[in-house]
């Protein structure tokens, strides 16, 4: 509630940078405390729309991609990489987030490396018509080509690398 007034005085009624509304962003504990301020006093927060910071939604993100691909798909390249120990099916550790993190922007990047490499890369613009051509593969899953789909839609412009020279 401190906070908040201090922000509201200073941004809001403030004689500089006055502004009517304002994204708050915090971490879990944060955005759940000003979720129950606003409606606790809706009057008074009118001004504050609360969001989870980024590291809470990679967070949750990580957690769907370790979830959803672990056993199909990761669990393998973690064994062949020797991650094995760190990188295990059942850890719900946030302290060992990082690893997580770091893993699968390492598998992202080498996925991405190499579908650029072995497929058109005007096809990777159109990831239905991809998962049209790859639909009789025998190695071909759900899982599998909605990881396909979910980086030809995403990786392509989202990765801080240069993956081409």
């Amino acid at each position: 509630m401190t906070i908040l007034d201090w922000t509201q005085a200073l941004h809001i009624y403030g004689e500089k940078n006055s502004f009517k509304v304002m994204f708050v962003v915090g971490d879990q504990q944060t955005y759940e405390r000003m979720c129950v301020l606003l409606m606790d006093h809706p009057e008074r927060y009118r001004w504050c729309i609360p969001m989870n910071g980024d590291f809470h939604f990679v967070a949750h993100v990580v957690a769907a991609f370790h979830i959803l691909y672990f056993r199909p798909f990761t669990a393998w390249i973690a064994r062949k990489l020797g991650f094995d120990k760190v990188i295990k099916e059942g850890d719900d550790n946030v302290t060992n987030f990082k690893h997580y993190d770091h893993f699968y922007l390492l598998v992202t990047a080498a996925i991405t490396k190499l579908l650029l490499e072995i497929v058109d890369p005007a096809l990777l613009a159109f990831p239905s018509t991809l998962l049209k051509r790859v639909k009789n593969n025998a190695g071909n899953t759900t899982k599998l080509s909605f990881l396909i789909a979910l980086l030809c839609l995403t990786s392509l412009t989202s990765l801080p690398i240069k993956l081409r020279t």
